[in-house]
């Protein structure tokens, strides 16, 4: 395919095409970062610091979860007696007691946490009392916890994984995260609209989840692996009886993964063809079910774009 028309197709179709023509035992990198317009790069050092903003949130939130079970666990902290206090019942394994009287006594070594009453008489909600010895086993185990996650911070310093922010479908049509800000309709004219005018898509459609790694000049290099999500009949029904179309995870055992015959192609393919994105996972799956394509590029640094980045003439499709 020529230069030429490589310019006119969005970046999605131009590494799914790449990826599908591509030698099995090529080992470079699928991409490069001319490959994706200024625009595009932008939006992946937005959503990069995003999440590095993200993360180093919520590890000083863990440094001071930290500090503040470390002080529960000294007897000279001000915050000893909070913490055998707020620790003291066991609220993970409540007992609610039924039609009582006023006078009925709390079993020894529990304690009151909630009460009511309704047409089925007065309740009450119990607690079991722990031991000065079980609460500060319970924050010796939180402290350990808090410590090997900052500890994996320090191991990943400099790297950062990456979701992209607009979402996927399942083959149900359903997004693949509960955030519904950027729901993309399962609409083959909305998802051919947004290959096309879109970063955001075209992004989460052709990087999915990547890893960032910071360079000491300034740069950002991008690794991951482009591949499809497996696929497998489900246990649900169409409304003419054939079993529905599910992702599941590379590491589960099924004997009822792709391939499928051309039969199932036929009759799976009313349901995959309103999704591009849904309809490329299914194609790639039935005729490369194992191939997968490195993916390692460094991102120029921002503001230092070179005006013949992703001009069209300088790309080739394979």
């Amino acid at each position: 395919m020529s230069d030429g028309l490589a310019s006119l197709l969005p970046l999605n179709a131009k590494m799914f095409l790449r990826h599908l023509m591509r030698d099995e035992e090529e080992e470079g990198s699928l991409m490069t970062a001319e490959d994706f317009s200024p625009s595009q790069i932008d939006l992946l050092y937005k959503e990069i610091e995003q999440k590095e903003r993200e993360n180093a949130l919520k590890e000083e939130s863990i440094r001071e979860a930290l500090y503040q079970t470390q002080e529960g666990l000294d007897p000279s902290s001000p915050l000893y007696g909070e913490a055998r206090v707020k620790f003291k019942t066991d609220n993970e394994n409540l007992i609610r007691q039924d039609n009582l009287g006023s006078e009925d006594p709390v079993p020894e070594g529990y304690a009151i946490v909630g009460s009511g009453g309704g047409k089925s008489g007065n309740y009450r909600t119990i607690a079991r009392l722990r031991s000065d010895d079980e609460i500060d086993s319970l924050l010796l185990n939180q402290a350990n916890n808090y410590m090997d996650q900052l500890d994996s911070f320090e191991r990943t310093r400099g790297k950062t994984s990456v979701v992209p922010s607009a979402q996927t479908l399942d083959f149900t049509g359903q997004p693949v995260t509960e955030d519904k800000s950027k729901v993309n309709q399962f609409n083959f004219l909305k998802s051919l609209k947004d290959s096309f005018v879109s970063d955001d898509y075209n992004i989460a459609t052709t990087l999915g989840q990547f890893n960032a790694f910071r360079n000491k000049d300034g740069t950002v290099t991008i690794e991951d692996e482009y591949n499809f999500n497996p696929i497998r009949r489900s246990n649900t029904l169409r409304p003419d009886g054939s079993r529905e179309i599910e992702y599941y995870e590379e590491d589960e055992e099924d004997e009822t993964r792709l391939p499928f015959s051309f039969v199932d192609v036929m009759r799976d393919s009313p349901y995959f063809i309103p999704s591009p994105e849904i309809a490329a996972n299914y194609l790639a799956r039935t005729v490369f079910p194992d191939k997968k394509s490195p993916v390692e590029f460094t991102l120029p640094k921002k503001h230092s774009l070179p005006n013949n980045y992703s001009s069209g003439g300088k790309i080739s499709l394979i």
